[in-house]
């Protein structure tokens, strides 16, 4: 039998909005995968006070000064993901308001909620990417080893807390995906690979972040 893949994601799409595009759920689901919550968690307003910078006039001392816009929305992003309002939306109003429209057609629907990605290398020899900057305007904040520690770690404080609430869940057709390694040597700031833009054919593809 022929297998049908629909892909009803939609780019700035929140917890809250999933329940449009279960709409798009088959006669007979098998499963689901979810991947969802930077845009909740405001990771936007993060890459865009951390890394281009296209906004604002002053964005303050670059990261870690603690009076920087950067560091500011940072610390504003935790706060956002630790809070008992984002876990209830994630799993209320994201994974199981999708288990339950699949559960319905299929009563072996199965959903599997992916982590993301850290979206740098922070090895000690990837030193070089410290002077490197991807803001396109006036503003040219430096992807400094600490700034992009910063990132990966609140790709990783989400992650963490996917797979503790897909557990608290005790749902055997419920699963957490840590797509995190599947990246390794693959992120922004390889120290072997010098073509983030994917525009060098010799090393085309190989960074799997856009």
């Amino acid at each position: 039998m022929d297998q049908i893949f629909t892909f009803p994601a939609c780019s700035g799409s929140r917890f809250n909005g999933i329940e449009g595009q279960t709409n798009y759920i088959g006669d007979k689901p098998e499963f689901a995968t979810l991947t969802i919550g930077g845009n909740d968690a405001d990771f936007y307003e993060v890459v865009e006070r951390c890394i281009f910078q296209t906004k604002h006039l002053t964005y303050g001392g670059e990261y870690p000064d603690p009076t920087g816009l950067c560091a500011l929305e940072i610390q504003n992003a935790k706060k956002i993901i630790s809070s008992q309002d984002f876990r209830d939306k994630l799993q209320q109003s994201a994974i199981e308001e999708l288990y339950n429209a699949g559960v319905k057609k299929y009563p072996e629907f199965k959903v599997f909620l992916t982590g993301y990605a850290h979206f740098f290398n922070i090895d000690a020899d990837s030193k070089r990417c410290n002077d490197i900057s991807f803001g396109p305007g006036f503003h040219k904040p430096k992807l400094s080893l600490k700034l992009r520690q910063a990132m990966n770690d609140l790709v990783e404080q989400v992650n963490n807390l996917y797979r503790d609430v897909v557990a608290s869940m005790n749902n055997r057709n419920i699963h957490f995906v840590d797509i995190s390694p599947a990246f390794n040597g693959h992120r922004f700031c390889e120290p072997n690979n010098n073509d983030w833009d994917n525009e060098d054919e010799h090393q085309k593809g190989e960074t799997w972040i856009w």
